[in-house]
């Protein structure tokens, strides 16, 4: 177990560590950047990207799948008409699957973490303690799934500055749907939470090939493009490319049943 001290460490880093990145991504490219964020939740909670996109009146795509979220995403949304909601999920192909979330009970979450949901049950039943709480607060419903290239060339999309993912383990999915040579972003942040060793490192390698540099923070990995950044800069963040950087699934969690 990593102690309390060293958690705060590495939480207090990644923001610190985000607000770096997207301020100068903000700097470089003004209003004239176009973003792409899946699983955008509520466009609120925890959000990366909200406040940014408000202030500088960026243009972007932000997905979500639970209901419940998307009509609060869409609300949030509401008086910046460049930024587009879509009620969908993205993976690698156009297809129906079965999608785990949280229930709702009289238009409320009956769980604390009302964004907490994936195509993946096994990631969802370790954030509970029995099979019983799991059951209780968690329901099956179908989503539709359709990959990101299709969504970007529907629009007419030629280039995207920045992407973040945040799908509770279908990360990788999320990307195999999603051309890097086409679209080319500056930055990418991606949740490594719920992925394992194996899975982390072979994204590090695809996007190794595709000219990105890792930096590892707490629950996310992000993939930056060096010409954003002097020599001195990206020297210093080389620096946290190291995985012990990230908080790790048993931390947090139960043993599953």
């Amino acid at each position: 177990m990593t102690s309390p001290d060293l958690k705060w460490v590495k939480f207090d880093f990644t923001d610190r560590l985000c607000t770096f990145l997207f301020g100068r991504l903000a700097a470089v490219k003004s209003e004239k950047l176009f973003f792409v964020q899946v699983g955008a939740n509520d466009g609120f909670s925890g959000d990366p990207v909200n406040n940014l996109a408000k202030r500088h009146n960026w243009s972007g795509l932000v997905i979500e799948p639970v209901p419940d979220l998307f009509s609060e995403l869409s609300l949030n949304y509401s008086d910046f008409p460049k930024i587009e909601c879509l009620q969908l999920a993205c993976g690698e192909r156009r297809e129906e699957r079965p999608f785990y979330r949280i229930r709702y009970r009289d238009g409320k979450p009956i769980y604390s973490n009302k964004g907490l949901s994936s195509f993946h049950r096994e990631i969802i039943r370790g954030h509970f303690s029995s099979d019983a709480d799991f059951e209780e607060s968690v329901e099956r419903v179908q989503v539709g799934v359709v990959p990101l290239n299709d969504l970007l060339e529907e629009r007419a999309i030629e280039k995207v500055d920045l992407l973040i993912v945040d799908t509770e383990g279908a990360d990788q999915e999320v990307l195999a749907g999603f051309d890097l040579s086409i679209y080319a972003p500056d930055l990418v942040m991606m949740e490594h939470y719920h992925l394992d060793k194996i899975s982390r490192n072979g994204l590090a390698q695809r996007m190794h090939e595709d000219g990105y540099r890792r930096i590892v923070g707490a629950m996310d990995t992000f993939f930056v493009k060096p010409h954003l950044f002097s020599d001195i800069e990206m020297e210093m963040l080389g620096a946290f490319h190291a995985p012990i950087l990230a908080w790790r699934w048993e931390d947090n969690h139960f043993d599953k049943a």
